[in-house]
């Protein structure tokens, strides 16, 4: 992705890649947020079912598992948006799941590894 990607959507700019919406506050679109979006991007596309069974595993099985079994959540949580808030501040959000109303968000911490797994209603 490059700058000229991304258009303004108050308060985010936002672009599109192999389905997946990528967000950046508009604060905080420069190169090192764009590399940092890039590198996420990346993780998710080529680690996918690691990243989904870190989210199971880390809360989300538990907040569903009287509703679903971990094959069903894994596959009604659909594709992650990527929001950046800064350039060493990003996470992958399921907004738009078939699961229920609830946002589910993952973030990765300085070294680039998954960290804080949210459930938000």
């Amino acid at each position: 992705m490059k700058r000229e990607d991304f258009i303004l959507s108050d308060p985010y700019y936002e672009t599109e890649a192999e389905g997946i919406l990528i967000k950046i506050h508009r604060d905080f679109l420069n190169q090192s947020s764009i590399a940092y979006a890039n590198k996420i991007f990346e993780l998710y596309l080529y680690k996918k079912s690691e990243v989904i069974d870190y989210v199971l595993n880390h809360s989300v099985l538990d907040f569903y598992k009287s509703r679903y079994a971990r094959n069903e959540i894994a596959e009604k949580l659909n594709e992650a948006d990527i929001e950046i808030m800064n350039d060493r501040w990003g996470c992958l959000t399921w907004r738009n799941h078939n699961l229920d109303e609830h946002i589910i968000q993952v973030e990765f911490n300085d070294e680039m590894q998954l960290s804080y797994v949210s459930i938000d209603g």
